[in-house]
């Protein structure tokens, strides 16, 4: 196995794609195998002690790294992949159906769809659950793949010359629907493909989007709106609410049609009348969407150990960047960490990305953090106090534990580029994560210009947390010279204080008096480090903010700094 083979199994993105083109949705660590029919994500992904990530189902015999993954989808031996054997030439089937005998050894077919002649998708039951078989025709007969992109839309000659049209995910429900004489549509192959198919035919026409109702269903009505957006003329488009229907998790538009069945009601009538209550969408619809969802908790800035900070910030918003700066020794990743485990131990799905140290650093400091002690990052003390180690270890294994579970990538200096952390955040955000954090980004390796390089990565992280409403803080170094304390000293191109919604200096100095004022009043402190608040969506923006670096290597918050006439500053 190569060096680019085996990078290849350390990287999770790469992973992940190979499970998402079988079908697979992934959330986090949690994914709904598409080798059977998975209803209750019985699979996993995790990185071993190697930091190979693999893939385990409990449900069935799905299981292994990349290669293991991109064997099991082509149908090709591992050991050719490895090898770099060129992929066999497809073989073409003659007739439908010479196509249909081919498919049929695979299980047995349950339903086929015809996409207007030149894309079938076969539904198949096997063993290992439900699967699907793309196929399209070539010069000759059939070859069983998808065809080339855009793919068409279902039930396209329905849709020419429909008055509305009902949008659901998957050809079973639009099946379902147009049944009852209703125009219905799907892109093909599932949830999160909604790009790769021509929107075309809808232009101009209203749409009502139904999504199956959990997560995935409602992001990709989210894709799907955004794609026909882009058509000329722009379809009006609502939204049918899945709730609103009493529909249960993850139930469809074909389980509303059976549960109208089911207690003797007509489906197109009360199908009709959803579509009339349907949701209209827009700005105003978003925007009151957006305000449902901050009422619930569901959209609200991740919890910090330090209340003034937060308030002063409204650190971690979804979709927003955050950058925090500072000279070598300042503690940043100190700081970072303190943030990652106040995260974790809340149960928030947090994701780290540690371009310096490895993972036996991060238990060390992780240690010094829980017991107070910074003595247990210095080797030779560990070394000298064997039996107190081990005690502590035993003490605080619940907080290693759960760090150690998180999704935490340990690299090697420079060995990274922009590029790779940018693929990686993106692939973080799209598996669900709420808290991604880079540490240091000034430690990558830039390919080409900064001014060139520094902006597109910075671009592709806040684009990465705003479509997927999560959190990016990166951290890095400040320039050489100059004032610490004041504005665009952050290290790297002024993209990174542009782009970014909070900037945050940590500045470290020798011990001196503040006069502070905190939620117990005004008072007189000495500390070692302040926080400038460079840049915040916040009253903060300005402001500086006391802390004392504790025995164990924790920020202890003092108050926000004021002047003698008790003005902040």
């Amino acid at each position: 196995m190569n060096v680019e083979q085996q990078q290849l199994r350390r990287d999770r993105a790469a992973l992940v794609a190979e499970l998402e083109q079988a079908g697979a949705t992934v959330r986090g660590t949690e994914v709904k195998c598409p080798y059977h029919d998975d209803r209750h994500a019985s699979g996993s992904v995790w990185r071993d002690s190697e930091g190979v990530w693999r893939y385990k189902c409990h449900a069935c015999d799905a299981s292994g790294d990349v290669f293991d993954l991109q064997a099991r989808n082509s149908g090709r031996a591992v050991g050719d992949i490895l090898k770099g054997d060129r992929q066999p030439v497809e073989r073409v089937f003659p007739t439908l159906g010479d196509l249909r005998i081919a498919v049929a050894r695979g299980g047995q077919i349950e339903s086929e769809h015809d996409y207007g002649g030149d894309f079938l998708v076969f539904r198949l039951r096997t063993d290992r659950g439900k699967q699907f078989r793309q196929c399209h025709p070539v010069p000759g007969g059939w070859v069983m793949k998808a065809p080339p992109k855009p793919w068409p839309l279902y039930n396209r000659a329905g849709i020419a010359e429909a008055e509305q049209i009902v949008v659901v995910e998957g050809e079973k429900c639009a099946d379902a629907l147009i049944a009852l004489g209703i125009w219905a549509t799907t892109s093909p192959c599932g949830a999160g493909k909604a790009a790769h198919a021509d929107w075309r035919p809808v232009a101009g026409k209203p749409l009502y989007l139904w999504p199956d109702n959990d997560d995935a269903g409602r992001a990709h009505m989210r894709d799907v709106r955004g794609q026909v957006a882009k058509q000329d003329p722009k379809p009006v488009v609502w939204m049918i609410e899945p709730n609103d229907l009493d529909l249960g998790q993850k139930e469809d538009a074909y389980d509303f049609i059976e549960q109208c069945r089911v207690v003797g009601a007509d489906p197109k009538a009360a199908i009709l009348d959803a579509v009339k209550r349907a949701r209209s969408t827009g700005p105003i619809a978003d925007y009151e969407h957006r305000l449902r969802r901050i009422e619930s908790g569901e959209l609200a800035c991740l919890p910090l150990p330090w209340p003034e900070l937060a308030k002063l910030t409204r650190f971690g918003a979804p979709g927003r960047l955050t950058v925090i700066a500072g000279r070598q020794g300042a503690a940043k990743s100190f700081f970072a960490l303190q943030l990652l485990r106040h995260w974790l131990e809340r149960g928030i799905l947090a994701s780290a990305y540690l371009l310096e140290g490895d993972a036996g650093d991060l238990m060390d400091r992780t240690l010094a953090q829980a017991s107070g002690m910074a003595d247990v990052t210095d080797l030779d003390w560990q070394k000298a106090n064997a039996g107190q180690m081990r005690e502590l270890t035993d003490t605080h294994r619940e907080e290693l534990d759960r760090v150690a579970a998180a999704s935490i990538v340990s690299a090697g200096l420079g060995l990274e580029t922009l590029d790779d952390i940018a693929a990686w955040v993106e692939a973080e955000a799209k598996a669900g994560r709420r808290a991604i954090l880079v540490d240091p980004v000034s430690a990558a390796v830039r390919k080409g210009q900064p001014w060139v390089a520094d902006p597109a990565f910075v671009r592709r992280v806040k684009r990465a947390a705003i479509d997927h409403e999560c959190s990016v803080v990166l951290v890095t170094h400040l320039v050489k010279g100059g004032e610490e304390g004041t504005p665009d000293k952050v290290a790297g191109s002024a993209a990174y204080g542009r782009f970014s919604d909070c900037v945050l200096q940590i500045i470290r100095h020798d011990t001196k008096t503040s006069t502070v004022k905190s939620p117990v009043g005004r008072m007189e402190i000495e500390h070692g480090q302040t926080i400038y608040i460079e840049k915040a969506r916040a009253p903060g923006t300005g402001l500086r903010v006391a802390y004392s670096l504790t025995k164990g290597l924790t920020f202890e918050e003092c108050g926000v700094i004021v002047s003698a006439k008790g003005k902040k500053r």
